[in-house]
């Protein structure tokens, strides 16, 4: 996949992945395109998507006891979002499965400050 795309059901745009990933980059917008502030932070996120997932999963292991949730299993990245209801203009996540945690979904919460990327938040959800 080359170009953006609007997925209308979810109100985002699908972004093409960095080269060497495999995880969707989603951006809320409208039809007619993605938000541009999003758009600029995700796009400035992916330049440094490494260093961003090797932050997120220190940021979880710190608060996480996987013997408690899972036991063994790595991380693995499903993507990187930016869109309104938990996020502002000024934050992304990235969202991560956990092997052997069938249907959870972890995500790790950045905010930018002085164009830097800080883990603020972290969640949890059921898919």
């Amino acid at each position: 996949m080359n170009e953006m795309r609007y997925l209308a059901a979810d109100g985002v745009w699908l972004l093409p992945a960095p080269e060497g990933l495999d995880c969707e980059i989603l951006v809320a917008g409208d039809r007619s395109c993605p938000d541009p502030v999003r758009l600029a932070l995700v796009r400035n996120a992916t330049t440094t998507i490494e260093h961003l997932q090797s932050q997120a999963r220190s940021y979880l292991e710190s608060f996480i006891d996987r013997t408690k949730v899972v036991a063994g299993g790595e991380w693995h990245l499903e993507g990187l979002k930016s869109e309104p209801g938990n996020e502002t203009t000024e934050q992304c996540s990235l969202y991560f499965s956990l092997e052997n945690d069938l249907y959870g979904e972890w995500s790790v919460t950045f905010e930018v400050a002085a164009e830097r990327y800080y883990p603020v938040a972290f969640s949890r959800r059921q898919v």
